[in-house]
C-alpha cells in the first residue's frame, strides 16, 4: 500500500516519521496549513517589495 503511494507519501513521512495514520493526517493538516499561512502572508509582501524595486528602476530609467 505504502509503496504503491510513491513519492508523494515518501516526502510526507519525511516530514513526519514514526507516527500514527491519524496522527500523521493531523500533522499533515497543520502542516499544509502552515504553508498556506506563510505563502498567504510573507508572499504578498516579497510581491510588494519587488514591484517597488522594479517601479524604482525603471523611473531611473526614464
Amino acid at each position: 500500500m505504502k509503496e504503491r503511494l510513491g513519492s508523494l507519501y515518501l516526502s510526507e513521512t519525511a516530514f513526519f516519521p514514526f507516527i500514527t495514520p491519524s496522527q500523521h493526517q493531523k500533522n499533515k493538516k497543520i502542516f499544509l496549513w502552515a504553508l498556506r499561512l506563510f505563502y498567504n502572508l510573507i508572499c504578498p509582501i516579497f510581491q510588494n517589495l519587488t514591484s517597488f524595486y522594479i517601479l524604482k528602476i525603471e523611473t531611473r530609467i526614464f
